[in-house]
């Protein structure tokens, strides 16, 4: 049996990945050489959830949240948007020769790339995601960065108990504080010349109102279906108006 993690571009994936590795049988255990060799950080990892053998399988990024199976369950994550495309600047920018090959690598010339690139195509993953999330099919399960980051504990104890899995909520909570300590993700932001800007509403501190407007005449309807963009200042950057979706 698999579990495989799923979202569009710097969701989240790794991170769901790591807090359902943590909580695996073998968790308690976990000592900081362990920690530190990154066996959770990059890595798909097996574990045995209450007689059930489970590998859980970092999926990527795919073009449409795929479905799932009997031998492959899916667990998609998706995050604000305008976070994510922050995220993402900071990523491509620590990478080299990464797809965004430009000279100028400001943060304006980053959203007039973003909107017309197509190889990580925001709207047609959108698009799906909430086509999926009215279908509900099976083997599937849903789970929002905001939520996530506000309650690990929670959110990973919905997830399991979607599964089909025992919840422990001593696990869960031990989990949670693991993924909040991470000593690894914390020496990996270090050496990063950027702040990858990881928490939620950051959007805040990079769109002026030129690029809200750039954005939201490129996604604006899909950001609002998303349940996103009610804030009242993105609202006055974008000029749109809290009742117009269109």
């Amino acid at each position: 049996m698999q579990i495989r993690v799923y979202g569009w571009i710097r969701s989240g994936t790794r991170w769901l990945l790591r807090l359902l590795s943590y909580y695996r049988d073998e968790a308690r255990s976990l000592d900081a050489r362990r920690f530190y060799e990154q066996q959770y950080w990059f890595s798909a990892s097996s574990g045995h959830y209450h007689g059930k053998d489970v590998e859980i399988v970092n999926g990527g990024h795919t073009p449409v949240p795929p479905y799932g199976s009997e031998r492959a369950y899916m667990v998609h994550i998706f995050r604000d948007p305008r976070d994510a495309f922050v995220s993402w600047y900071h990523f491509l920018l620590s990478v080299k020769n990464n797809m965004w090959n430009a000279e100028d690598r400001s943060w304006k010339a980053y959203l007039s790339w973003l909107v017309q690139q197509q190889h990580y195509d925001f709207r047609k993953y959108a698009e799906a995601w909430l086509e999926r999330c009215e279908q509900r099919p099976p083997y599937m399960s849903w789970v929002r960065h905001e939520a996530m980051f506000a309650n690990r504990s929670a959110s990973l104890l919905r997830l399991l108990g979607e599964m089909g899995y025992r919840m422990d909520t001593n696990r869960a909570k031990f989990a949670a504080r693991l993924s909040e300590q991470e000593p690894n993700r914390r020496s990996y932001q270090a050496l990063q010349k950027e702040t990858r800007r990881g928490l939620p509403g950051q959007w805040r501190y990079f769109y002026d109102a030129e690029d809200a407007q750039l954005i939201d005449h490129h996604y604006g309807d899909l950001i609002a279906r998303l349940g996103y963009g009610r804030e009242a200042d993105w609202l006055k950057l974008s000029g749109r108006k809290e009742d117009d979706d269109n």
